[in-house]
């Protein structure tokens, strides 16, 4: 009878293995900040495969995007040409749905994997092991949904990524690194693993990367500025001047609000007072897969005066699902007043007024610490 071994066909490097045994030495939470091209999901894929033929259960691999998943994870190969899903010989496999990318095994585990743009479409689920590839790329709040059915369950979570900026990655690795009993945490560079030499890195550059990338995918920097990002200038000035705090919010100042639309796309509501020629963003509220009767009761749970609502053109649009009627005439039959429809605009012009309306801008840090990041991250792709 032969043996079938699990994970198959995975070999750890040296400087893989403290992460590949921390799960079976104890750890629950592990964050892997590695530099590119290291093998990050490489060691996850072991693991999965390794932890759900040990216990039975529901698993979650989760990347950013649900496209993601498929194109780089159940459809994806290294650079051998070895499937990432090699790890599960056919011999546990019991079934393979690949339309919605579900894997069960011999034993009953069922792996699901997914992406944290729809993280509301696995309520009602158990897992007792999740693993989130790139993590400094998720929407965070797929971890606060997450976090206390494992703490329930006294199941594991296990992050890996490569810096994006100072963002909730950042903040994760910063919590780890005090909490070395519970937490591994872990930072590769190229100079950590010898997977690259700084001599290929100054060869990337010199045939296009940006410095400031190769620092940040190669090195592992925070603080690298993110290339592209068009409001750079304008958010380090707004730091360096303390215009991100947590300043008093005026009672008696009427609070405008902003809409950016969305339904299965983040929908995202700015709260904003205009003092003087000075912008005050004072909260957000940001939430996915809600109707607009959700947004309006969290706007009356606020304990603010209002002022006008600021909608895109396409609030005029008409919904099949609500009887034809428009989101705007929604809106007025939910109860709120001043509603204001803006003409359309260029992606660019957009931009170029928010860059301007940045330099007198102040944000609430505590409230709004999404929104700060999400403005320091927006950028330009490279291609």
């Amino acid at each position: 009878m032969s043996v079938v071994v699990v994970p198959y066909g995975f070999n750890a490097r040296v400087y893989q293995k403290p992460l590949y045994n921390c799960l079976y030495n104890g750890k629950k939470r592990g964050l892997a900040v590695w530099h590119r091209r290291g093998g990050k999901d490489k060691v996850f894929m072991a693991m999965l495969a390794a932890a759900a033929m040990q216990r039975v259960g529901i698993y979650f691999y989760i990347l950013p995007y649900y496209k993601q998943a498929r194109k780089v994870i159940w459809e994806g190969m290294d650079s051998q040409g070895v499937r990432n899903l090699a790890v599960f010989p056919d011999e546990v496999i019991a079934h393979k749905n690949n339309q919605e990318m579900i894997l069960t095994l011999i034993n009953g585990s069922m792996i699901y994997f997914l992406g944290s743009d729809n993280i509301d479409s696995i309520v009602g689920t158990n897992p007792i092991g999740v693993f989130f590839s790139e993590y400094s790329l998720h929407k965070p709040q797929a971890w606060d949904f997450l976090r206390p059915i494992l703490v329930e369950n006294g199941g594991f979570a296990f992050f890996n990524g490569t810096p994006r900026g100072k963002n909730h990655m950042y903040k994760m690795l910063k919590a780890a690194e005090r909490d070395p009993d519970e937490w591994f945490s872990q930072v590769l560079t190229i100079e950590d693993t010898g997977v690259m030499t700084a001599d290929q890195v100054e060869k990337e550059i010199r045939e296009g990367m940006d410095r400031a990338t190769a620092k940040q995918e190669f090195y592992c920097s925070f603080d690298a500025a993110l290339t592209g990002a068009y409001y750079d200038e304008a958010m380090n000035l707004m730091e360096a001047e303390g215009r991100i705090s947590d300043f008093p919010i005026d009672p008696y100042t009427p609070v405008d609000v902003a809409w950016d639309l969305g339904i299965d796309d983040t929908m995202v509501l700015t709260y904003i007072q205009t003092i003087g020629r000075e912008v005050h963003i004072i909260d957000v509220t940001a939430n996915n897969s809600k109707g607009l009767d959700w947004y309006a009761k969290e706007l009356q749970n606020k304990p603010y005066v209002y002022g006008n609502h600021y909608l895109p053109h396409d609030i005029r649009v008409r919904e099949l699902g609500n009887g034809g009627k428009t989101r705007l005439a929604t809106l007025y039959d939910l109860g709120l007043k001043n509603l204001i429809d803006l003409p359309k605009s260029s992606i660019q012009d957009g931009i170029n007024e928010v860059r301007k309306i940045l330099y007198r801008t102040y944000i609430h840090k505590t409230r709004c610490d999404q929104m700060v990041e999400a403005l320091k991250a927006y950028r330009r792709e490279w291609d």
